[in-house]
């Protein structure tokens, strides 16, 4: 493809591309589905579906371009039909219809097909090649901005990557069901859970009374957990992820843009082995050490956790990341990302809430393409601490869009009349349930010990005493 030349200093868009060569199309495929259109007029609905309601640059033949938006632009304004004589009228009004050929033209295309029913065929042909072109075009962008040597590699990559990521989305059209068409498969997996005596919809985080809340951590959900700083919302994930990894063999990958993948595992060893990780830091470490560590990190080292610790990455580039790890990895049904207010756009919005609720709106698009969950921390703002000892969903940081986008935002936190001795360990710390789309929203008593790094729900007795649902004992040190 050739680009026009432009001058080195020039900071215009770049110019459209000039293709040297034919570009990907089939008009008789446009002709093909207009006739359709015209043959049997809904039809239409279905080559929208196709086309994921787009109306922009679908067909490559100027005049078959016309005539589609002239259909779309009754269908949406009007809700009729786009007939023949309805998309004339409109051409007429509008005085484009001698530039699509006249009446005759429209005539000639009414009679181009016997029937509609390939018409779902020749769409996809349609759409196909205006999808080429496309990539063509933002190819031949990136290349051109590339050559004008202005614009830094990485900024310039992750515009591209965005560009195809947008381009692959506008395929990716769901068809709208009738309950008839997926009652049947509803039915069969609810009693497929019953046979196996499965007792949790979801990913069991291995606490008794979050997962009879939560019913686990379901499918294509976008999961918050949000605290203030060094409450425990790093330390609680990582209980969720280890349970997840070694008692219900599913893998993990964590997204961590606050702490080393080094930092990571030495509080992953400390919750498998109830290890002080003050113990770990220490320089002088006691002798048996090394054997504990030795010991616990062979017991964890297979397990399916995926840790990425690239600091400030951008969300396009951890969904391009979390994509292709999964097409490697299918074991894995849990995302952690750590946290959210660490993450960047690709372009600079107009604030940062903008940019925020940007994040906020990928995410969850992620969990849904994926359909496995996704558990994002987020920061309380400092009022959290301010107005009362019971923090709220309009806390989160930054922006309101957390909220919206979250199906259930969890706050973690410490009551400060309950607060005797700040030093003692476990601390009595609270999960609220400030919001869940479908299910009760209670508080949850834990007691977090700090210096082992794990949560015990209060209240609750495991005859194996195993670090996820260890019993409530009121001293300093873990029952264990």
């Amino acid at each position: 493809m050739a680009i026009s030349r432009r001058k080195e200093t020039s900071k215009e868009k770049p110019s459209p591309t000039v293709f040297d060569r034919k570009p990907p199309q089939s008009v008789e495929s446009e002709r093909a589905v207009l006739g359709a259109i015209f043959l049997d007029p809904n039809a239409f609905q279905k080559v929208l579906e196709i086309f994921n309601y787009n109306k922009d640059n679908i067909f490559y033949y100027g005049p078959h371009q016309i005539i589609y938006e002239s259909m779309f632009r009754i269908y949406q304004d009007s809700q009729n039909k786009p007939d023949l004589q309805a998309v004339a009228g409109d051409l007429e009004t509008r005085k484009l219809l001698d530039e699509v050929g006249g009446i005759s033209y429209l005539t000639e295309l009414s009679s181009a097909v016997a029937t509609s029913a390939n018409i779902t065929y020749y769409a996809n042909t349609v759409i196909e090649n205006a999808l080429k072109r496309k990539l063509i075009e933002s190819c031949s962008e990136t290349i051109s901005k590339t050559y004008e040597g202005q614009i830094p590699f990485k900024e310039l990559a992750d515009e591209a990557e965005s560009n195809l990521f947008a381009l692959a989305m506008q395929r990716n059209t769901n068809p709208i069901y009738k309950l008839q068409d997926f009652i049947r498969t509803y039915i069969d997996s609810f009693e497929e859970r019953i046979r196996k005596g499965e007792l949790l919809p979801g990913l069991a985080t291995g606490f008794n009374k979050l997962d009879e809340t939560l019913c686990g951590l379901q499918s294509s959900e976008m999961i918050v957990l949000a605290a203030r700083p060094s409450v425990g919302k790093t330390a609680f994930a990582l209980n969720i992820a280890l349970h997840a990894a070694k008692k219900e063999g599913e893998g993990v990958l964590i997204f961590s843009l606050e702490m080393s993948k080094e930092l990571l595992l030495q509080r992953l060893i400390c919750i498998q082995g109830n290890l002080d990780a003050q113990e770990l830091r220490r320089t002088f470490a006691r002798k048996n050490l090394l054997g504990d560590v030795v010991k616990y990190c062979g017991e964890i080292e297979t397990l399916p956790i995926y840790i990425d610790d690239t600091p400030s990455i951008n969300i396009i580039e951890l969904r391009s990341k979390a994509r292709k790890h999964l097409f490697a990895h299918p074991e894995v049904k849990l995302i952690i990302i750590d946290y959210l207010q660490l993450m960047n756009v690709h372009r600079r919005g107009e604030n940062r809430q903008v940019e925020i609720a940007e994040i906020s709106r990928q995410i969850k698009g992620l969990a849904r393409e994926l359909k496995i969950p996704v558990l994002t921390l987020s920061q309380l703002s400092r009022e959290a601490e301010k107005e009362s000892s019971e923090p709220k969903l309009s806390h989160l940081r930054e922006s309101g869009a957390i909220e919206q986008d979250a199906d259930v935002v969890m706050i973690l936190y410490k009551n400060k009349k309950e607060e005797k001795n700040k030093s003692k360990d476990p601390i009595h710390v609270h999960l609220k349930i400030a919001k869940q789309r479908n299910g009760p929203t209670p508080t949850i008593d834990f007691n977090f010990n700090r210096r082992k790094q794990t949560f015990y729900e209060i209240g609750y007795f495991n005859e194996d005493k195993e670090y996820s649902s260890a019993p409530y004992i009121e001293e300093e040190e873990s029952p264990f």
